[in-house]
């Protein structure tokens, strides 16, 4: 009954214009490119935060199943959250050695892996609307712009700019979209609640919602036109219009893998406590039974 999109780059409106950068890259590579010259100008291009107290280290996960459908393809991305294949296979370990060199290369993200292990996930986009811009990019949900400065709310549409998270030069060819959503669950049933469970699963349903902000529908046919910015409804056309989305992978592993051994991973990883084969192999021998 709501969706989250997930595969999303927002960047700073005003700051990336004047920096003449291109805001549609078409590959991972191209995005590369894009950073680079943005750390020839001096600024660093991404910003990224993975605290969240206990759940620390949930942003790490999505970073992986993000580079997992872009590399290997929804095929194998299935194969993989539904454990048809080991966490510790060739292709996973792959995806975090590639992640490794975006995250850990020095230059790349604000203050490296320590910086990114202390900081909240919400506070992560604070660097880009700094005067001057700190940082030019950040990866995150939809849901993120519940965090951002009042001022920048108010005058969204000018300030912050959003592109899906591209495809992998050599992998899956299509625009693949992860994420997640609110599911509504009937636990009495009566007329009553068939009805309600109709009323919530419509098309239709959650334009005062729309209007409000923060929302957004997971049909397709919904009429952007609730939607409260053009903002919002470029995400929800870049949702719309995937050729693959897949709900977030660690949402649909067990918890003890998916809210457990795989956020805690993520964190030995990113400060070099253990390497990537480590962690998957760990993780592999602790997948529930």
């Amino acid at each position: 009954m709501r969706l989250a999109c997930k595969s999303l780059i927002w960047y700073p409106k005003r700051a990336y214009e004047a920096g003449g950068y291109s805001a549609q890259p078409a590959t991972m590579q191209e995005l590369y490119g894009i950073a680079d010259q943005i750390k020839a100008g001096g600024i660093t291009p991404w910003s990224d935060g993975w605290n969240a107290d206990q759940a620390t280290g949930w942003v790490g996960t999505d970073w992986i199943e993000e580079f997992m459908l872009r590399v290997h393809g929804p095929d194998v991305y299935d194969d993989w959250i539904y454990h048809r294949i080991p966490f510790n296979s060739p292709e996973v370990v792959e995806v975090f050695d590639i992640l490794g060199e975006l995250l850990k290369t020095e230059g790349n993200v604000l203050g490296g892996p320590t910086t990114i292990l202390n900081t909240p996930f919400s506070e992560a986009p604070l660097p880009l609307f700094e005067d001057p811009a700190r940082a030019m990019f950040v990866r995150q949900g939809n849901f993120v712009t519940g965090f951002l400065p009042e001022d920048i709310l108010a005058n969204m549409d000018e300030e912050l700019g959003v592109f899906a998270m591209p495809a992998w030069e050599g992998g899956f060819e299509g625009q693949p979209i992860l994420g997640g959503g609110d599911l509504a669950a009937l636990f009495t049933l009566n007329d009553d609640s068939v009805a309600l469970m109709k009323f919530l699963t419509a098309a239709e349903f959650g334009a005062e919602w729309a209007q409000a902000g923060g929302w957004l529908s997971p049909h397709r046919t919904f009429d952007p036109s609730h939607y409260a910015d053009e903002t919002t409804r470029r995400v929800a056309d870049i949702a719309a219009n995937a050729e693959v989305f897949r709900y977030d992978g660690s949402d649909v592993m067990p918890n003890a893998v998916g809210g457990g051994s795989f956020w805690t991973g993520m964190i030995d990883w990113l400060n070099d406590s253990k390497t990537a084969q480590q962690v998957c192999d760990e993780i592999e021998a602790g997948w529930p039974q």
